[in-house]
């Protein structure tokens, strides 16, 4: 029973095993990702660039765990209009983490410590943070997580949509189930002032939006 399963001790290819997932890499099955709203407003590009710029500011230091929590998910998550009824970011589970060594760190046998947040947004859209008290983890590090608590929505007829995010960085999953069941990656998008920014992510939330609400 998928509800069942915990993903505290597993990794991405033992749950993708245990779930019968497959990985999906065509382009057209995340067709989702290519047809997005017009650009943002003013107001909201500004206010997203505030954030932006409060981040980077703070990730030049060690940062208490918890600020991804604060400063950027509930920030995403209203300038993509998913803060208020009838959506309700629900906290499902928090798991502890462990590394053994910090791979930015010139000490040997570092060990780094974080947590996984889950948030069920909607049972159609769930949102993943990644976060550690001394060093960025690897936002991929919540997907396993991710993977297990979509395919534990009550959904089944309907794709499940996932944001996870660590801060600096955040990339978007699709689930669909079947046999196998199904599940594709969006490309990452960051905090970083080039590429694929945190201002299209926003517009990708708000294209998700419409599609959970039937619009």
């Amino acid at each position: 029973m998928v509800a069942a399963l915990s993903a505290s001790f597993l990794s991405h290819a033992e749950v993708e095993e245990k779930l019968n997932l497959v990985e999906v890499l065509a382009v057209n099955f995340f067709a989702e990702l290519e047809s997005v709203p017009p650009e943002l407003d003013n107001l909201t590009e500004h206010w997203l660039d505030k954030i932006q710029a409060d981040f980077l500011s703070l990730s030049k230091k060690n940062f208490p765990e918890g600020v991804v929590q604060i400063l950027v998910l509930p920030h995403l998550l209203s300038a993509a209009h998913l803060s208020a009824l009838p959506f309700c970011p629900n906290l499902k589970e928090s798991v502890e983490i462990e590394l053994d060594d910090d791979p930015r760190s010139d000490e040997a046998g570092v060990i780094v410590r974080g947590r996984i947040d889950c948030f069920m947004v909607h049972p159609q859209l769930w949102a993943i943070v990644v976060e550690s008290k001394r060093s960025q983890l690897n936002v991929r590090m919540g997907l396993a997580q991710a993977l297990v608590h979509m395919m534990a929505s009550p959904n089944d007829n309907q794709p499940t949509y996932g944001l996870v995010i660590n801060g600096s960085d955040c990339m978007f999953v699709k689930l669909v189930k079947g046999n196998p069941n199904k599940y594709a990656l969006s490309p990452l998008f960051s905090m970083e002032r080039s590429g694929h920014r945190i201002h299209n992510a926003v517009q990708i939330l708000r294209k998700l939006r419409s599609i959970v609400l039937g619009e």
